[in-house]
């Protein structure tokens, strides 16, 4: 196997990585992307449900999916504001009274269960009013001519009962607060997820997995060049931007044409870009911009610049962008945001994953 290989086929197993990791996120997503029914019980959320589309790389269906997603992101937020304000207004209480103390509030005698909200089929403010205007006696009674309790609970008294009550409202009103806490933990988890498929967010999957993806590109093209710039020392460097005379005395202190070679095409490297080192390459062979039969220097431009712009500019356009993606293709302004989508992500690992290939020239 010969250096470009090496390069290229490490290359390849880093941005497969990165699509499985991708799509791990994607197919988590589609998982859980149908239990903020459960969360939010409205016809607005099940309606925007079913109208979301998955596994598609449709340009109008993506961009509406975006829309689904903000939509439901911020019928999230509503929701979690109400939780939230209900928990800080409800605190969880303390029951005066002890299971070990009173042996009516012990859970083997079933009597709290008794007074269990899923057996009344009530809200809970329902069943915490219900509970306050529970009477002792009338309770009592209740249980004690109850057929099944064959008179277990006759031994318990008024005042044990007004316990019960008292014990058993402290305890569903503490055991629903639980319940609300859970809720807010699942909505602030399902929140976070559609984060990272918003394309308007900076940490969604595909603006991250863009960057390690482009990142990676930009490692392997500087190892390929250096080789490249080896084989075709000559041929090459003159199309550098890079004047330096050598005296002989300088050229002899190599050694060899190799070290020579080697420390010159790192000094013509030095403070050099990718977009400069992928120019020479371009001129230098424009062939292996050739990706199905179309020449795809300019895009692969454009893709460097916008990721340089995430990663400097928080993908905001400025002049730059222009000058190094030789044009405006996806005619942006000058302070607009460039987003990273699902399209734009498969594009990009589409076309370096292909152009690679072609930089096998030995």
């Amino acid at each position: 196997m010969n250096n470009y290989e090496l390069y290229i086929n490490g290359f390849l197993e880093e941005i497969q990585d990165i699509k499985s990791y991708v799509e791990y996120i994607e197919n988590n997503f589609y998982t859980q992307y149908t239990n903020i029914e459960w969360e939010i019980e409205t016809d607005e959320i099940k309606s925007l449900i079913d109208e979301f589309v998955f596994y598609s790389n449709d340009a109008n269906v993506v961009k509406n999916n975006q829309e689904i997603i903000n939509k439901v992101y911020i019928e999230i937020e509503k929701v979690i504001i109400d939780k939230k304000n209900f928990l800080e207004n409800n605190p969880k209480l303390e029951s005066p009274y002890s299971p070990s103390d009173y042996k009516i509030l012990d859970e083997k005698q079933g009597l709290i269960e008794y007074l269990n909200p899923t057996y009344t089929d009530n809200s809970y403010q329902q069943h915490q009013t219900y509970l306050r205007n529970l009477k002792a006696l009338e309770l009592k009674k209740e249980i004690d001519d109850f057929p099944a309790s064959a008179g277990h609970y006759l031994e318990f008294t008024e005042d044990d009962y007004e316990r019960l009550i008292k014990h058993s409202a402290i305890y569903y009103h503490n055991e629903y607060i639980d319940s609300v806490e859970h809720d807010l933990n699942n909505l602030i988890d399902l929140q976070t997820l559609y984060r990272i498929f918003d394309y308007n967010n900076t940490i969604n999957v595909y603006r991250q997995s863009f960057i390690l993806v482009t990142t990676a590109f930009d490692a392997v093209i500087f190892d390929i060049s250096r080789q490249i710039f080896k084989d075709n020392f000559f041929e090459c460097m003159d199309k550098f931007n890079y004047e330096k005379n050598f005296k002989l005395k300088e050229i002899v202190a190599f050694g060899n044409f190799h070290n020579f070679r080697d420390s010159t095409i790192e000094n013509a490297l030095k403070g050099k870009y990718i977009s400069d080192v992928l120019s020479v390459i371009y001129e230098y062979d424009k062939d292996i911009f050739i990706v199905d039969n179309v020449d795809v220097y300019e895009e692969v431009m454009e893709i460097i610049s916008r990721r340089n712009i995430h990663i400097h500019k928080r993908g905001i356009v400025d002049q730059r962008y222009f000058e190094k993606s030789n044009g405006n293709k996806y005619e942006y302004s000058i302070g607009e945001y460039a987003f990273i989508d699902s399209n734009y992500y498969n594009n990009t690992y589409n076309l370096l994953r292909k152009l690679i290939l072609n930089f096998n020239i030995e």
